[in-house]
């Protein structure tokens, strides 16, 4: 066994030398003598003691599989109130002495408490150093100890590997017998048939015990590995057959925890139990008692409790912070001896926080004293507490007090500041509501110390979430330039290769082109669609809409015609409104600009200033048109286009425009090669050569297909000018307006020389003719239209309007009764016009409706 022993007590690496004193109690071989101490590097009363009070049993057994065999080996924390831990060794030897009695040398071993206590020396790393001595020397002192002095080479302890011993053993039941042992009692290990734990593990579980109390409560503790149930003794923890009177036996191979016996030992079991409920792992309980290495602080039972039960201080000192009494110094308690890992909630260690916070930003009595703690326990904890409580009075729109949180997070080590500036910024970036960034950007302005504004960092987070920015830049801007630009100059070194949103932003503010491009203006309608707004208004302020204009036109023009499709009268209203500003404020404005800003105007329902202020027509405002006319979202607003460009070309659709207006209509159409805009120009632009071949410029091929017309246009107008019969002048307009039956009033610049003063009565009979076949809409539309240029004299006054004006609706009720018998011909027609030729024109109508009636 000893062997099998040796190398389990030797797998611990000895790494530390702790001075020791030593004694050997043995016989002399071959010699009649009692037991003696044979040696010793103390004084010898004080060894035997030693070895007295672990003297519990004699054996002459050989090392072998019995529970009682050698070798034993007792542990003592000190004598008579004095701590001193000792090791005794009871083992075989192959001497004999003068009786032939196997001598069986007890060899012992004394460190010093202060030494031991500071390095944590458990029982297991006693024996091991023990072991390490290779003390065999029946007669004489250990090897290293040749002139009297001895280190021991102690292994270093772990209280982790203790840990792992109370778990393995529960917590539960070396909790149970360590409260017997704080009761005083002599705990006696058994196991039922004899199947005892080697001597590693017996010593392993002297080690789990003491664990669960006070790490300076071994120096009141004693064990034995073996003891003698015949052999009266004060050992505290013993293995043996049976338990003695006076002794608790407590079986070790069922583990079933044993019951105290009094009120200190129940009540300390279960406060073990409450600290487990509360959270407490055994790891924290066992290294808060490891910690415990003063004797005096354990001298009774109550005392032993009170070092338990400072493991629920920090529930005591956070109904202490609850209630509002002033706690610092047990606040401080709790963390020096736990940290923060060792409060047993997520809700207390807020509480903690939160209370030292408070009262370090406070400026009352305490706050210096809560900065030193905060400062000796920093933890992640207390930096999301300072954004916390940033965050809530930005979303307050309180600014004032962040210098206090500032110094404060300055506490925890240099750069922690601008760290918490950063991690501000990060979450009022991640909400971006309008209010806090509002506050946020007014925190940047100020600038408490210690934290630096432009950090890039912090303005990487506000160009990567869009939103964030957007309201950045609104605040900055209604602030003045000289706000925006310092940050502007920052994202202009933040901006990459990529299209961005942000890159028209910094170029209105700083007038600085650089590769801004409509890539650009499409992500910042994308991401912030009224952001183009604030561009364009950033610019006119800056004087940098040359520069900018073009890159965000698709992105506006997209805009426009987005809420002129949705109908949005408002804000259709609005953005007309605000690029009438823009043109107002440019100033010299470039053509090609100028025909990008008037095509968004004639979307929004406006006006074409820049055509109005160019002296004429040229190449790059004609192209610009063309081009924007062909952008992609323009199309949807085509058929608004052509007649915005109608209306202001022909603004009376019932005559020819001047040449200047049809000449303008001719240049536009060519600029954005729209057939359909070909074919509304093509009337009136027939109509106008016919009277003026040579008028027109910039009448290439694409016009042909469109200029149907002409020729009835010629026709007609050589008619009138020979002054035709009405029938043949009815013809005309019949033929002319067959090619070209939309716009009615085309024939009538033809028609003006006929249409003469004295040719009331043919004008009436040109009337008739026209209205003479039901089916022939476009002359009967042309006839009404002619009435009503008769009657009202709004278009041509060469006729007398008297005969119109006082019997029209006699007229009026004759055409419409001989449009009911129009079957009977145009010689029917010719024969009753010509039998009442001498008539005055009211007695002709009033006739003429007679004979048809009749």
């Amino acid at each position: 066994m000893f062997g099998r022993t040796q190398r389990a007590l030797e797998s611990s690496t000895p790494q530390r030398e702790t001075p020791a004193h030593w004694a050997l109690f043995s016989k002399v071989p071959d010699q009649k003598l009692d037991y003696s101490m044979l040696a010793a590097s103390l004084d010898e009363g004080t060894a035997e003691a030693y070895i007295r009070a672990l003297l519990a049993g004699h054996t002459d057994r050989k090392p072998d599989d019995r529970p009682d065999s050698l070798p034993w080996f007792g542990f003592i924390g000190g004598l008579g109130g004095q701590p001193a831990p000792a090791l005794t060794a009871v083992e075989w030897s192959d001497f004999r002495d003068g009786t032939k009695q196997p001598i069986t040398p007890t060899r012992l071993l004394v460190t010093d408490w202060e030494r031991t206590a500071v390095e944590g020396v458990t029982y297991q790393a006693l024996a091991a150093s023990y072991v390490d001595l290779g003390w065999v020397d029946i007669t004489g002192g250990p090897p290293r100890a040749a002139d009297g002095s001895l280190s021991l080479a102690i292994p270093p302890v772990d209280p982790g590997d203790l840990v792992a011993l109370v778990r393995r053993y529960t917590p539960e039941w070396t909790g149970s017998v360590a409260a017997l042992l704080l009761e005083g009692q002599r705990v006696v290990f058994t196991a039922s048939g004899g199947n005892y734990p080697d001597l590693v593990e017996r010593v392993r579980i002297f080690d789990a015990v003491a664990a669960m109390l006070p790490y300076a409560c071994r120096a009141n503790l004693s064990a034995s590995t073996w003891a003698s149930h015949r052999v009266a003794h004060k050992v505290s923890m013993t293995f043996a057959e049976r338990a003695a009177e006076g002794q608790v036996e407590v079986p070790v191979d069922h583990r079933v925890p044993p019951v105290p016996q009094t009120m200190d030992g129940l009540a300390y079991v279960r406060l073990v139990a409450s600290l487990k409920s509360k959270g407490r792992s055994a790891d924290q309980i066992v290294r808060h008692l490891w910690g415990v290495s003063d004797p005096r602080l354990v001298r009774t039972p109550t005392d032993i409790l009170a070092c338990l039960e400072r493991m629920d201080l920090p529930a005591a000192v956070q109904r202490d912070i609850i209630r509002r009494i002033e706690c610092l110094p047990g606040v401080e308690e709790v963390l020096n001896t736990f940290g923060w890992g060792g409060l047993e909630s997520d809700d207390m260690r807020r509480v903690y926080v939160t209370y030292l916070c408070e009262t370090a930003v406070s400026g009352r009595a305490g706050s210096v004293h809560a900065r030193k703690i905060l400062g000796n326990h920093w933890a992640e904890l207390v930096d999301q507490w300072l954004v916390d409580r940033s965050y809530d009075l930005l979303r307050q729109g309180v600014v004032n007090g962040q210098d206090q949180l500032f110094e404060l997070a300055a506490v925890g080590g240099q750069g922690n500041a601008q760290h918490l500036l950063r991690r501000i910024a990060d979450a009022v970036t991640a909400v971006a509501s309008d209010s806090i960034i509002a506050a946020f950007t007014q925190l940047l302005t100020a600038a408490p110390g210690r934290i630096d504004a432009g950090d890039p960092e912090i303005h990487r987070l506000f160009l990567d979430r869009s939103r964030a920015g957007a309201w950045l830049v609104i605040q900055l801007s209604s602030a003045g330039s000289d706000r925006l630009s310092p940050v502007m100059r920052i994202w202009r070194g933040q901006l990459g290769d990529r299209p961005h949103w942000a890159r028209p932003i910094v170029a209105a503010a700083l007038g600085s082109q650089g590769n801004v491009t409509r890539e650009d203006g499409d992500e910042l309608h994308r991401l912030w669609p009224r952001g183009l707004g604030t561009v364009l208004r950033i610019a006119s302020r800056a004087k940098t809409l040359a520069v900018v204009f073009e890159s965000v036109w698709p992105a506006s023009v997209t805009r426009a015609v987005e809420v002129v499709v949705a109908q949005d009268e408002q804000r259709t209203a609005e953005l007309r409104n605000r690029f009438m500003d823009i043109g107002a404020s440019w100033g010299k404005i470039d053509d090609a600009n100028a025909a990008r800003l008037d095509l968004i105007l004639l979307i929004l329902g406006g006006q074409m200033p820049g055509l109005v202020q160019l002296n004429g027509l040229t190449r790059p405002y004609l192209q610009a048109l063309g081009a924007g006319w062909r952008f992609g979202a323009v199309e949807a607003v085509h058929e608004r286009l052509r007649m915005a460009f109608m209306t202001i070309c022909v603004p009376d659709p019932t005559r020819v425009p001047p040449a200047t207006d049809l000449q303008l209509l001719v240049h536009l159409t060519n600029a954005v090669q729209d057939e359909r805009l070909r074919e509304l120009a093509g009337p009136y632009v027939s109509s106008f050569l016919a009277m003026k071949p040579d008028g027109l410029q910039d009448l290439d091929s694409s016009w042909t297909g469109h200029l149907r017309g002409f020729q009835e246009h010629r026709k007609l107008a050589k008619l009138s000018r020979e002054i035709a019969p009405p029938r043949e002048i009815a013809g005309a307009i019949g033929e002319l307006l067959s090619v070209q039956p939309v716009h009615l009033g085309t024939p009538l610049e033809a028609l003006m020389p006929w249409l003469s003063q004295g040719r009331e009565q043919h004008a009436m009979h040109l009337l008739i003719y026209l209205q003479r076949n039901p089916h022939d809409e476009a002359s009967r539309r042309f006839a009404l239209l002619l009435i009503d240029i008769i009657k009202t004299g709004a278009y041509y006054r060469g006729l007398s309007q008297s005969v119109f004006l006082r019997e029209l609706e006699h007229y009026t009720s004759a055409v419409s009764s001989l449009n009911k018998y129009a079957r009977k011909g145009d010689g029917v027609i010719a024969r009753i016009l010509s039998r009442f030729s001498g008539a005055s024109d009211i007695q002709q109508i009033v006739a003429i409706h007679s004979e048809v009636r009749r």
